[in-house]
Order: C-alpha cells, then sequence, then structure tokens
C-alpha cells in the first residue's frame, strides 16, 4: 500500500524504492510491477518501465494460456470452424510456442483449407521448433508433405 501511495503522490523514485524492497524479497505481484513500471515511465525512463511493464504482464498471465488456446482450436476444428481454430492456434503461439501447434495448423491449411503455402509454412516451422522424438512420426510427415506440396 504504501508503494502505490508514493505513486499517486507522484513520488515516483520512493515508489520504486518501496516496491524494490518486495521484489527483492522474491513477494513482488503483477501490481507491484505495474506500478514500478508506471513511476518509471513517469520519470522518462522507458527503457526500465518497459521492463517492469513485461515483468507484470508474466506475471498476470498464467503459463498454461498456449494450451487453453490450443484446446480451444481442437474443439473449434472438431466444430469445422476452421477459421476460428486457426485464429486460436496462432493465439496461443503468443503466449508459448508447442511445436505441435505448428503441425496442427499446418494440417488445418493442408487437408481443409488447401492453402499450400500456409501448409508449407507451418510444416516447415513444426520441423525447425524441435518437436520431441516421440513425434517423430509426424516429423516424417511433415517433412514427405512438404515434398509434395512443394512440387
Amino acid at each position: 500500500m504504501q508503494g502505490s501511495s508514493y505513486y499517486n503522490l507522484k513520488s515516483y523514485e520512493n515508489c520504486i524504492k518501496t516496491f524494490k524492497l518486495i521484489e527483492d524479497g522474491k513477494t513482488a505481484s503483477e501490481t507491484s510491477y505495474y506500478y514500478t513500471a508506471m513511476s518509471y515511465k513517469a520519470l522518462s525512463n522507458q527503457s526500465m518501465a518497459v521492463v517492469y511493464f513485461d515483468k507484470a504482464i508474466k506475471e498476470a498471465v498464467s503459463p498454461n494460456v498456449n494450451s487453453y488456446y490450443s484446446e480451444m482450436a481442437d474443439s473449434y476444428d472438431i466444430l469445422h470452424q476452421l477459421k476460428k481454430a486457426v485464429n486460436a492456434y496462432q493465439k496461443s503461439l503468443l503466449y508459448g510456442v508447442l511445436p505441435l501447434t505448428y503441425y496442427e495448423l499446418a494440417n488445418i491449411y493442408d487437408a481443409q483449407l488447401r492453402n499450400k503455402a500456409a501448409a508449407v509454412r507451418y510444416f516447415k516451422k513444426y520441423i525447425r521448433s524441435g518437436p520431441p522424438k516421440d513425434q517423430r512420426a509426424y516429423m516424417n510427415y511433415s517433412k514427405k508433405r512438404i515434398s509434395e506440396l512443394s512440387r
């Protein structure tokens, strides 16, 4: 509360100092990072503001969001709502890359949307993403499809 009070009083240096104390104690939160970022911004230190906005975002967003979007995309695919499936898969990539997401996008573009260029692009991204060894069959299929679609 003291840190946010300093911010509201426009005592930005004290706000930063106060929130640095809890950051060092590992009890920082989305809110403390936000006020720290806003204080740096008010002091025209944009580079530090960006650092703390990034920390606030990471603290605010669940590390599972990419999986949630991927599961949503799979449901849209089953419902044959392909544009919504593609959008959800692409959103999942904003929150973290799972190699299979690229593979799923490639398959939608290949088999259902018949967009060869997009299919090849996502098959290549899948291969470059370094999928685990247990996905070797998907890797082999991706290479085969790239060859076939590039003819």
